[in-house]
């Protein structure tokens, strides 16, 4: 699952952006050693013992990542506006409405239907990326 996508992600400071999917961080983590962010799928570290850093090049120790709980915490009072309607709120409030309003996303650009918003953020990812 990639980042949350919002029509004001631009305006938010890059701190909140993940620097793999360029969405909103999502289950933010943090490599603690340079306090650089991604979400926690994005990172990808599965089995390496050290992971490269996108932002600064530097190698990080699997003991260096930490889930970071209090950052997740602060975004919840995110200004976000809905990336697929005229819905403005706070992150916390996002994904509800998300659930209740935004079913069944068609790509414009592929013709294809999505059953979430999740898989048409993850969609527009891989194919932005190849």
């Amino acid at each position: 699952m990639v980042g949350i996508g919002a029509r004001n992600k631009n305006t938010l400071d890059m701190k909140f952006i993940c620097p793999v999917c360029s969405l909103i961080l999502r289950d933010p983590i943090q490599l603690t050693q340079y306090g650089h962010r991604y979400c926690r799928t994005c990172l990808n570290a599965g089995q390496e013992t050290t992971i490269k850093c996108r932002r600064c090049q530097a190698d990080t120790a699997q003991s260096e990542i930490r889930i970071d709980r209090g950052f997740k915490n602060d975004m919840k009072s995110l200004p976000i506006d809905c990336y697929f309607c005229h819905w403005t709120g706070i992150l916390n409030n996002y994904q509800e409405h998300i659930n209740q309003s935004h079913s069944n996303l068609k790509c414009d650009y592929f013709g294809e239907q999505f059953n979430s918003v999740n898989n048409f953020n993850e969609h527009k990812v891989s194919n932005v990326n190849n």
